[in-house]
């Protein structure tokens, strides 16, 4: 009779164990414990979340000379842009990369729904040219393929 509790206790356990190593998966693979923050909490008090490793969502930007993310794009005189404040992206692990658009302009430019991870640093002077207040770095870039790449007029 006491075989069954031990038992118990031991599918119990298991299963907290398979919970818990489930969850710690859905964070991200490569950013190890990284926790999910809005795009606009994370830029309203930048300082508490420098030198963190994190992971956040928004529009991304990938071109000739340009890897940046902000909260969204818009639409002016037929060019697509995102919206200021601008992340620049220097390898930082995009986790998902979903509803792609390529832009028809000469360079092309690929505009994606991204969840992206990495170190958040608030220093300046990032990028091309030294323009972006705010930093998202990686060890590695392992972007998915584009789900869907649909052209948009100039």
């Amino acid at each position: 009779m006491m075989r069954r509790p031990v038992f118990t206790m031991h599918v119990i356990n298991m299963m907290l164990a398979l919970n818990i190593l489930l969850l710690s998966c859905g964070q991200g693979g490569h950013s190890g414990n990284a926790g999910l923050v809005p795009f606009g909490a994370l830029l309203a008090d930048p300082q508490q979340y420098a030198d963190q490793v994190l992971c956040t969502e928004g529009v991304q930007v990938d071109g000739f000379e340009a890897s940046g993310l902000a909260a969204s794009s818009y639409t002016k005189d037929g060019h697509r842009y995102l919206t200021e404040p601008v992340i620049w992206l220097e390898g930082a692990d995009i986790q998902s990369r979903e509803d792609c658009t390529r832009t028809g302009a000469d360079p092309s430019y690929e505009f994606c729904h991204v969840v992206v991870c990495g170190v958040f640093e608030a220093g300046g002077d990032y990028g091309h040219g030294g323009v972006y207040a705010f930093q998202l770095r990686g060890s590695d870039t392992s972007a998915l393929p584009s789900s869907t790449v649909t052209s948009l007029p100039l």
